[in-house]
């Protein structure tokens, strides 16, 4: 519940949570790439939880769920090369690590950057938003070191 409010985006304007899982053998779901295209399509932000096998000591990265999202989006459109996809290597993402800790870390940017950006160790999650407003926009340039960019697309 912490990772919308140090996201900076309001907390009215999130839409359902969907959580991207480690792949396994035969099991790759495309689910979280649909969830966030949903809200996306209802202007709303996306909180993406990380997937925690704590019995194994493996915890889900920012850069793990990033690359998994890119990798349904190739598969989605390998199925259909008509298909116009929402999200992809140019979309603004925020990534949140340690959220509730003295050292936590909210870092927004495009996903191409993001995919090899340090968040250090866990735990993390992601945020897509939708459409930003102002206040939205300048907190993630200025506090979350987001692209300037951000607050021409107003």
């Amino acid at each position: 519940s912490s990772a919308p409010a140090i996201s900076g985006l309001q907390a009215y304007k999130f839409g359902k949570v969907t959580t991207i899982p480690f792949p396994d053998y035969n099991f790759f779901p495309k689910s979280p790439y649909m969830a966030i295209e949903e809200n996306l399509k209802m202007d709303m932000h996306t909180l993406v939880l990380l997937d925690i096998q704590a019995h194994k000591d493996r915890y889900m990265t920012v850069n793990q769920g990033l690359e998994n999202l890119m990798k349904i989006k190739d598969d989605l459109t390998e199925d259909d090369p008509e298909r116009d996809c929402l999200i992809d290597e140019s979309t603004v993402a925020i990534g949140i690590a340690r959220v509730g800790s003295k050292d936590n870390l909210v870092k927004a940017d495009y996903i191409k950057n993001l995919i090899d950006f340090d968040f250090g160790g866990p735990l993390h999650c992601i945020i897509i938003p939708s459409k930003l407003h102002i206040v939205e926009a300048e907190y993630l340039v200025e506090v979350a070191n987001g692209p300037k960019e951000l607050l021409n697309d107003l």
